[in-house]
């Protein structure tokens, strides 16, 4: 509903009000939550909770104030003055942009993916592109204007809710993991998020190769052009012991090609030397240990 009749995100904001009863044993009980509460203030009780409540909301939303090109063509100053300065107070576009590069719609669609793994997940604080820190910014900034409000989502345990949407979502999955891993130390995420800003990063004014996305090597499996079945990885296959600089490989008599006759293999102490009485070798399994840091994929053996 935002995307189709909201232009910005940052204007989107509701107030829900829920009855709450307490039983006897002062359990608390839901009974409904109303999309438009009453913001009457009948008894001074009423002023003191509702009046403080308004003011944080206010805050929290903090309406921007639109240029005056895009209002009105013409503004008439007050008395006495002859020009108005908005500069200081009025919304910047460029902060609220929707637009996003090409390498930050590729890391959307990664991070949006139904089966990726936890590890990968963290990754997604290791390139921030201009779009991942205005969002950034922008949630910070509001955090510090939520008075008595408590923010339940995102959190450091968040994640539990995931599972509660349709699809997964990238600012959800960036948000939840700039909150974990900095809600311990939050002036440590701000003074980054600083540093960024001061060098331009966030307007894309000055994005180098650092603040590129680029896709991770580890999660990108490759095929052999001989079949698009047979999985393969970039890491050995695991051989048996047995099979290692084996002596009795070499004593293998040769199969020769063209013949009338083919040569029968008699038992030899090569059949011996081999697992099991001569049986096949186990099969090894078609997965790889991937280093620390790097995601993990796994591939079924072909049918």
């Amino acid at each position: 509903m935002i995307k189709a009749n909201c232009k910005s995100r940052f204007s989107a904001h509701e107030l829900f009000g829920f009855d709450i009863m307490l039983d006897e044993t002062l359990r608390p009980w839901i009974l409904e939550v109303n999309i438009s509460p009453s913001l009457h203030s009948n008894a001074e009780l009423d002023v003191q909770v509702k009046g403080e409540m308004i003011k944080d909301l206010l805050n929290l939303s903090s309406f921007m104030i639109p240029d005056k090109n895009d209002v009105f063509t013409a503004v008439l100053p007050p008395n006495g003055t002859t020009k108005i300065d908005y500069s200081s107070v009025i919304m910047k576009k460029n902060l609220y942009s929707n637009h996003i590069a090409k390498d930050e719609r590729a890391k959307h669609a990664f991070y949006t993916q139904k089966h990726i793994d936890e590890q990968c997940k963290m990754s997604i604080l290791d390139t921030l592109t201009p779009d991942d820190i205005r969002h950034l910014v922008q949630t910070e900034d509001e955090f510090s204007r939520r008075g008595n409000f408590e923010r339940v989502f995102p959190c450091p345990s968040s994640q539990r809710y995931h599972r509660f949407f349709e699809a997964p979502r990238y600012y959800n999955v960036l948000l939840d993991e700039w909150v974990r891993k900095y809600h311990r130390q939050p002036a440590r995420g701000l003074a980054l998020l600083e540093d960024y800003c001061m060098e331009g990063i966030h307007l894309a004014t000055n994005k180098d190769d650092s603040h590129t996305w680029t896709p991770i090597s580890s999660v990108i499996s490759t095929r052999e052009p001989r079949t698009s079945s047979a999985p393969t990885s970039s890491f050995p296959m695991p051989v048996h012991p047995s099979l290692q600089k084996s002596s009795s490989a070499k004593s293998l008599p040769k199969i020769q090609r063209g013949g009338s006759k083919m040569r029968s293999m008699s038992s030899s102490s090569s059949t011996h030397s081999l697992p099991g009485g001569g049986r096949a070798l186990p099969r090894p399994p078609y997965s790889h240990r991937v280093p620390d840091g790097g995601c993990s994929t796994s591939t079924t053996p072909p049918s």
